[in-house]
């Protein structure tokens, strides 16, 4: 599967132009800045695509206190992503919240930006419940 190319396909629904993804080819993440939220990464590895985010802000205690919020978030599944519902895992940088896309379906059902929208989406509800930066999104783009 091509993810360089469904992913300019996505990108261009938001009118990311053509000499913005130039070197989207020898890219291995994809950063996707969004108005009011983390940024959103879209990462090609092992042949698998990645949609994630880092909360480097987040810690074990933080995550805890908040747990009546939370769970309903990281419970409730999304739309296109194996699993059903993306991880929140502590990483090498920090939290991230990360969802390894359902390429079965896209090649089916759904598009990247559906997958996109509904990881966009929790991830505002993340931030809400986390009591971090969150709201409406606008989308934008920035090579990595």
């Amino acid at each position: 599967m091509d993810f360089n190319k469904i992913i300019r396909e996505m990108l261009a629904t938001y009118g990311v132009s053509l000499s913005q993804l130039k070197g989207l080819d020898e890219q291995g993440t994809i950063v996707v800045k969004i108005q009011n939220l983390p940024d959103v990464m879209l990462s090609n590895l092992d042949g698998r695509l990645w949609i994630w985010s880092l909360l480097p802000e987040l810690s074990a205690t933080w995550l805890q206190d908040r747990g009546a919020a939370l769970v309903p978030v990281i419970t409730t599944p999304i739309e296109g992503v194996e699993g059903g519902c993306p991880t929140l895992a502590l990483g090498e940088h920090g939290y991230e919240w990360k969802a390894i896309v359902n390429l079965d379906l896209l090649q089916h059902d759904a598009d990247l930006q559906t997958v996109f929208e509904s990881f966009a989406v929790k991830l505002g509800q993340l931030c809400r419940a986390l009591e971090l930066k969150g709201g409406e999104s606008v989308v934008g783009f920035s090579e990595c």
